[in-house]
C-alpha cells in the first residue's frame, strides 16, 4: 500500500491527487515529516559549540509538483482553475489530507502561499498533463488524526444531581471521574457540550487543574457548547427553538479554556444541581507536530 494525498478545499470541493484527474509527485514532496523548529543559537567566546537559547515549534510550509491530466488545453485548464478555486483564501482553510502507507490517516488546515499554484505561462493545444509547483502554509503545524469523533459522556445520577458526579465513558455506569488517554505528542483543544437543565456547572481537567465555571443555568432544551482550541477560543448557547448566541459572557473571568494534554487525563463535572436528563460530552482530536 502506497501513500495517497487529497484536498478538501475551501470551496467544499474535493480533489484526489490518485493519478487520474490530479497528481503529486512524491520526489518534489517537502515539509511533511519532522518538527518544524526555529532554534535560537548562541555562541560565546572561546566556547566550543553553542547552545541553544530558545526553541520553537513554528508553522509548516509544505511545497510539492502538482499535475492535472486531461485531453487537451481546454480540459487541462478548467482542472487547473478547478484546483486554484478549491484553494481561495477567502472561503478560509483548506483541509490537505494524507493517507499513510501504513494504512492511518491525518490531515492539516492550510492555506495556499502567495501566487499558488503555479503552472507557468500555459501548455500544448494537444497536451495530456500539466506540471505546476504547490505550497501550503499551515499556521497550525500539527497533524489531526481522521477519525470518527470519540464523545466521553458526562452524566449524573438518576433523578437528579448530586455534587460531585461524574463522568462514565458509559451510559448507566456511575463514577466520580473519567480518565481520558491522549495517545497525540502534544495538548489538544477540546469541545464541550452541556444540555441542560444544569446549574452552574463546572467542567475541570483534575489533571492539570484547570477548571471552566459557567455562571448561568442551561435550561432544558438548552445546549451549551464551549471550545477550548487556541485559535478558536468561544462559548456559544443554543436555544430550545435553535436560535444561537455568544454566551462568553456567561463564563467565569476565573475560568481556563484547558486543553486535552498527552497521557491521562482526568475529567470531572459539578453543578450546584440539574435534572434527570441533562448530560454532557467532550470530545477532542489527537494532533502530533512530527509524522
Amino acid at each position: 500500500m502506497t501513500a495517497t494525498y487529497e484536498l478538501l478545499g475551501s470551496n467544499g470541493d474535493r480533489i484526489v491527487f490518485d493519478g487520474v484527474e490530479f497528481g503529486v509527485s512524491r520526489d518534489n514532496l517537502e515539509g511533511m515529516s519532522g518538527y518544524p523548529i526555529d532554534v535560537d543559537y548562541q555562541h560565546l567566546p572561546g566556547q566550543v559549540g553553542s547552545y541553544h537559547d530558545s526553541i520553537e515549534i513554528i508553522g509548516r510550509v509544505i511545497t510539492m509538483r502538482v499535475a492535472v491530466f486531461g485531453l487537451g488545453r481546454v480540459a487541462l485548464e478548467a482542472k487547473r482553475k478547478r484546483l486554484i478555486r478549491a484553494l481561495n483564501p477567502l472561503n478560509g482553510k483548506s483541509t490537505f489530507i494524507w493517507h499513510k502507507a501504513n494504512g492511518e490517516s491525518v490531515y492539516i488546515m492550510v492555506y495556499p502561499e502567495k501566487d499558488s499554484p503555479n503552472f507557468g505561462q500555459g501548455t500544448a493545444p494537444e497536451a495530456t498533463i500539466w506540471e505546476g509547483d504547490l505550497n501550503l502554509i499551515a499556521e497550525d503545524p500539527c497533524w489531526y488524526r481522521l477519525q470518527d469523533t470519540i464523545l466521553y459522556p458526562l452524566r449524573g445520577y438518576e433523578g437528579g444531581f448530586s455534587v460531585p458526579f461524574s463522568l462514565p465513558l458509559s451510559f448507566g455506569t456511575i463514577s466520580t471521574s473519567v480518565t481520558i488517554d491522549n495517545p497525540g505528542d502534544i495538548p489538544s483543544g477540546c469541545t464541550i457540550q452541556i444540555h441542560g437543565m444544569m446549574v452552574n456547572p463546572v467542567i475541570s481537567n483534575l489533571t492539570t487543574g484547570e477548571a471552566i465555571s459557567i455562571k448561568r443555568t442551561i435550561a432544558a432544551g438548552e445546549i451549551l457548547t464551549i471550545s477550548t482550541g487556541d485559535d478558536a477560543q468561544s462559548a456559544v448557547l443554543t436555544s430550545a427553538d435553535g436560535a444561537v448566541t455568544n454566551a462568553l459572557y456567561y463564563v467565569s473571568i476565573e475560568s481556563d479554556f484547558w486543553h486535552i494534554w498527552p497521557g491521562a487525563n482526568t475529567l470531572q463535572i459539578l453543578a450546584a444541581d440539574a435534572d434527570a436528563a441533562a448530560v454532557a460530552y467532550v470530545s477532542y482530536i489527537p494532533r502530533d507536530p512530527a509524522q
